[in-house]
């Protein structure tokens, strides 16, 4: 039964060792501090992230594109650093939420 216990003494070890906080490298706020929902992010081959956001139509913060309706789809492009490569709003003269 000894070495049993051991055992689950290393593992617990090991599982706590490996849970610790990450270091941000980085953080940004897109768009504006109240409209704005992130729905998706993908990665692409060059590492550049692909936000999926439903955003306010307006040009509004960073959000340098205009709208169709009230909400629309706002696609964002990101570098590995945060800046914004492209954006683009799809949707209609009404509310499009982005849903994954």
């Amino acid at each position: 039964m000894k070495p049993v216990c051991g055992l689950f003494l290393i593992i617990c070890q090991f599982l706590t060792a490996s849970v610790s906080a990450q270091e941000i490298v980085w953080q940004k706020r897109y768009g504006t501090s109240t409209s704005e929902l992130i729905k998706d992010v993908g990665c692409d081959q060059l590492g550049n992230w692909i936000l999926g956001c439903t955003g306010t139509s307006a040009i509004i913060g960073d959000k340098t594109v205009g709208g169709y309706g009230s909400f629309d789809y706002w696609i964002i492009k990101i570098d590995s650093a945060g800046n914004i490569l492209w954006q683009k709003d799809f949707g209609g003269i009404d509310v499009d939420i982005l849903e994954k």
